[in-house]
C-alpha cells in the first residue's frame, strides 16, 4: 500500500468527462480509491486536477477475499462477467482450463479497465486481480 496518496492528482480525460457529467465544479469533494480497500478525500481545483484534503482520514473497508475460477466465456460475456463480479466484490479472477472448455485469448488490460469502471460505479474499495495464466 506504500507511502500514501499524492497531494495532487491529475484527472485523465475520461475522469474529467465524468466530473463534468456530474456537474461538479472546483471546490467540490471527490473520493479517490487506491484499489486496496482505502479511499481518500480530494477537492477539485481549477486545473483538471484535485488536491488531497490534509486533515481527512482515509476510509478503510475490509471485504472478505472472493475468488472466482471459471473458463473465459466467449465475446461480450467475459466483459459482462467481469463487470458483475466486480460489482459483487470480486478479489481475484482465475481463468480455468478444463477438459471440456476451449482456451480463449482475452485482453487482461481491457478486463482491468472494465473492473475499474465497475468498481467506481458500485463504489467498491478494492479492484480485482486478474490472473493471466489459466489454471489447469
Amino acid at each position: 500500500m506504500g507511502a500514501g496518496p499524492p497531494a495532487t492528482i491529475e484527472l485523465n480525460s475520461e475522469e474529467f468527462r465524468h466530473v463534468r457529467a456530474r456537474r461538479l465544479k472546483p471546490g467540490d469533494n471527490i473520493h479517490v480509491g487506491d484499489g486496496h480497500t482505502r479511499r481518500f478525500a480530494y477537492q477539485l481545483n481549477e486545473n483538471r486536477a484535485a488536491d488531497r484534503q490534509a486533515n481527512a482520514e482515509p476510509e478503510v473497508y475490509h471485504e472478505p477475499e472472493t475468488h472466482l475460477y471459471s473458463p473465459a466465456p466467449e465475446g461480450k460475456r467475459l466483459d459482462w462477467m467481469m463487470q458483475k463480479a466486480t460489482e459483487l466484490g470480486l478479489s481475484v479472477w482465475q481463468p480455468l482450463e478444463t477438459q471440456y472448455s476451449q482456451r480463449r485469448n482475452y485482453d487482461a488490460e481491457r478486463l482491468e479497465r472494465i473492473a475499474l469502471e465497475a468498481a467506481a460505479q458500485s463504489r467498491r474499495f478494492r479492484l480485482p486481480r486478474i490472473v493471466r495464466e489459466p489454471l489447469q
